[in-house]
């Protein structure tokens, strides 16, 4: 490193032993020597670089580097076209580096952006470089154009069509067309001269003569300050045609249907030859379902009205009358047919709306058990704004084989649904439907034209099966009799009344006990009657609905609770003897059994407590003594009350009161008696 630019060396090695005990070094003899010489030092870049540009040359200058070296050299510039695909570089070399500081780039394209740099050299080495330099050619004329012709020649008018030219050599701005009568070469007496407003590349020449030869030329022009006009291209020669009669006079229209509509003129104010026909053309517009197929109508010279039919639905027209006239003077008999009226705004009008074609492509999504969402596809023929849509839903019956019905709604059909969309939306959520039940579904589509609807035909149909799902708790459900041994239960179906129940279960049970009973009834029956019941016992009552479509499904019961009416007289039924008769020695405690058939209420319990004389024997099938029976000392009574018929423990003697105080070591005998709310005893 450190080396100096543009200087000669020479160079060698020598390979070194190192003795390890005393560190002396032993050199080999030196290699052969090399020369070699370090390049100049590099160079700042040329300075004031400028570029004056024509349309096909640019001459570029510069001012030479702060430090040129002393060495002889010569610059170099390279440029190429930045447009084209293939960037090859160009170069042009000087060898005088001091005196030759500019360049001129001949042979360029006009309107061309190009790239340039500018290099120094010494011999064959790069001492310096310029900063890239980007300049674009000036704008010069055109080429001429190309394929002129002429297009829908007329007695007063032409339209010319031309092609742009192959080298713009800028941006053409417009064209200029001249126009000459009886000569195909140029004139500097034009008959006339138009300019199109912009590029456009064609031109409607008026206010020609009928019957007369013309000569069309066509020049395009670029703007750089001044007009760059190209040469002339041309000539297009063409010859009008004989003139027709001037276009028929009040043009109108009336009674406009969907399909149809009346046209009305009147007869034109110039009429050359004899006028023969009228041909009524109505001209679809550019969005109309068959652009090209225009309806047009011959009617005599004679006419002055005529219907036009097979229109399309809801479809704006543009309405042109034009006369046919013959040349008096004409033996080839050629009809000539007058222009459309250009000295009014063409007439148009748009048919009248009718019912559109069917909807397409109905489909059924996200069904349950109670809703299902439908799609489909707008008419392929709307024939008038589709306003809104309607749904129609139909239950599907099956029939006593168990297959549907047809899939044709016939005037027996009743229409379970019907959904009207809002605006023109294409699907529908149609709600309330019953479980597993089958249905039928179309959509037709709505225009409305003066308030009337104009109906579509129905869609195809599509059928579907809802979901199944537990039935809901039977409604209304009540006693509607009872007596002592039986209730009738009354009920009505689940709401809302579209499950399809297999069967009813009625439940009942005593209310104090976990075993109940069960009767099934069939689902055409809504009441049932329970028997065997206890006398003024509750009970409680379930009802439930069950279904067996896709499984037995058990929906929730409806809950009743009652009470039997009390039994008839006689009183309740006997009990065992009482039990576990424990005695002090001043009471009586008794434990009471419950009573078989108690047949109503027991309001209490009266304990009557008989003290016998000593010595008497007491029968257990003793009748109650009467008062005054010498066999007893005294009679007590003793009553309790008493909610219901489970056993009950009552203690007689102490603390029960001063009329039943009992002496130790006595015989005393105990009857029982039950008394009811109807005042039906039992005695035993």
């Amino acid at each position: 490193t450190n080396l100096t630019h543009l200087t000669w060396y020479r160079v060698w090695i020598v390979a070194v032993n190192v003795q390890e005990t005393t560190n002396q070094q032993l050199m080999s003899p030196p290699s052969n020597v090399t020369r070699f010489s370090t390049p100049p030092k590099p160079s700042s870049v040329p300075r004031d670089v400028h570029v004056n540009v024509t349309g096909v040359s640019a001459t570029i200058t510069w001012e030479a580097p702060l430090d040129v070296p002393r060495a002889f050299g010569a610059y170099c510039v390279l440029y190429f076209n930045s447009s084209s695909s293939s960037k090859e570089w160009k170069r042009i070399g000087y060898k005088d580096v001091r005196n030759h500081k500019s360049v001129t780039l001949s042979n360029l394209r006009p309107y061309t952006r190009y790239r340039t740099t500018i290099r120094g050299y010494l011999g064959d080495s790069l001492w310096t470089s310029s900063v890239s330099n980007n300049f674009t050619t000036k704008q010069t004329a055109p080429s001429p154009p190309l394929n002129i012709n002429t297009e829908r020649v007329g007695a007063r008018f032409v339209t010319v069509q031309w092609s742009s030219p192959v080298y713009t050599n800028g941006v053409v701005r417009r064209y200029r067309v001249f126009v000459q009568s009886g000569s195909s070469s140029p004139s500097t007496n034009w008959q006339r001269v138009n300019e199109t407003l912009n590029a456009q590349t064609q031109l409607t020449l008026r206010g020609l003569t009928p019957v007369t030869t013309y000569s069309v030329w066509v020049a395009a022009i670029n703007v750089d300050g001044d007009e760059l006009i190209s040469d002339l291209a041309g000539p297009a020669t063409f010859t009008t045609i004989e003139e027709a009669s001037s276009p028929p006079r009040n043009v109108l229209f009336a009674n406009v249907t969907s399909t149809s509509v009346v046209v009305k003129w009147s007869q034109p104010s110039n009429i050359y030859g004899t006028l023969v026909n009228y041909t009524v053309s109505l001209i679809p517009s550019l969005d109309a379902k068959n652009k090209q197929q225009r309806q047009s109508v011959k009617v005599a010279g004679n006419t002055f009205s005529t219907t036009v039919g097979n229109l399309f639905t809801f479809t704006y027209y543009t309405i042109e009358v034009r006369a046919g006239t013959i040349r008096i003077a004409d033996d080839s008999s050629l009809l000539l047919w007058s222009d459309p009226n250009t000295d009014e705004p063409p007439l148009s009008f748009t048919t009248k709306q009718s019912a559109p074609s069917r909807p397409v492509n109905l489909k059924v999504a996200n069904v349950s058990s109670r809703s299902v969402h439908i799609k489909w596809g707008r008419p392929k023929n709307p024939n008038g704004i589709i306003q809104f849509y309607k749904a129609f839903l139909f239950q599907v019956k099956q029939d006593v084989n168990g297959s549907l019905n047809s899939l044709q709604p016939t005037s027996t059909w009743k229409v379970t649904q019907k959904y009207r969309t809002k605006n023109n939306s294409t699907q529908v959520e149609i709600k309330a439907l019953s479980p597993y039940t089958q249905y039928r579904v179309t959509v037709k589509a709505v225009n409305v034209m003066d308030g009337a609807e104009l109906v579509s035909k129905n869609s195809q149909r599509t059928t579907f099966k809802t979901n199944d799902e537990d039935p809901a708790a039977p409604s209304s459900c009540a006693i509607d009799q009872r007596n002592a041994t039986m209730v009738y239960v009354t009920w009505q179906p689940p709401l809302p009344l579209d499950y399809q129940v297999a069967y009813y279960d009625v439940t009942y049970g005593f209310q104090r006990e976990a075993e109940t009973y069960s009767i099934k009834v069939y689902v055409y029956d809504h009441r049932v009657q329970v028997n065997y019941l206890l006398p003024f016992t509750e009970y409680n009552i379930t009802v439930t609905a069950f279904t067996n479509n896709t499984r037995l499904r058990q929906g929730p019961p409806c809950y009743l609770k009652t009470r039997t009416e009390i039994g008839t007289p006689p009183a309740p039924s006997k009990p065992q003897i009482p039990v576990n008769v424990t005695a002090t020695s001043n009471s009586v405690t008794l434990s009471l059994p419950a009573l078989n058939e108690i047949n109503g209420p027991i309001r209490s319990v009266e304990i009557i407590v008989v003290e016998l004389k000593r010595g008497i024997q007491w029968s257990e099938a003793s009748p109650l003594p009467k008062p005054g029976d010498n066999r007893i000392v005294k009679q007590y009574v003793a009553e309790e009350l008493f909610n219901d018929q489970r056993d009950k423990q009552f203690v007689v003697g102490a603390n029960k009161g001063s009329n039943v105080l009992l002496k130790s070591n006595t015989t005393y005998a105990f009857y029982v008696q039950w008394i009811a709310q109807e005042e039906v005893n039992v005695l035993y």
